[in-house]
């Protein structure tokens, strides 16, 4: 039965008074582009210092910002996937959204030696 046949009959049967659905809009996504200012990143790098939390977790806020990736892309990597010699590290596809392998170039500070 057709939406507009159902109404009716439901309306003819005292079921509803009037279509409930009719007024509803339909929902929809607006995409923002929304990226943090340089000075926002240097607050946040500056504020990550004095927060009481494990290094480990510093660690990856820094490099997530230095190199750009996703969460679960950072979480997800393994030791197999970096190349020091040509400072890479490549991301397989099966873990990136596009499905395509991803190679993040080595943020400078690895040339320094451990990063901190």
């Amino acid at each position: 039965m057709k939406k507009r046949q159902l109404d009716h009959v439901l309306r003819a049967a005292g079921r509803i008074p009037a279509n409930s659905v009719g007024a509803a809009s339909i929902a929809t996504f607006v995409p923002k582009d929304r990226a943090l200012s340089p000075l926002e990143i240097r607050l946040f790098v500056q504020q990550m210092g004095s927060v009481a939390t494990y290094p480990t977790i510093k660690l990856a806020l820094r490099l997530i910002l230095l190199t750009l990736v996703r969460k679960s892309e950072l979480i997800q990597a393994t030791w197999d996937e970096v190349d020091f010699e040509s400072k890479t590290w490549t991301i397989p596809k099966q873990r990136m959204k596009g499905r395509n392998p991803h190679m993040v170039y080595q943020p400078l500070f690895f040339d320094r030696g451990t990063p901190r």
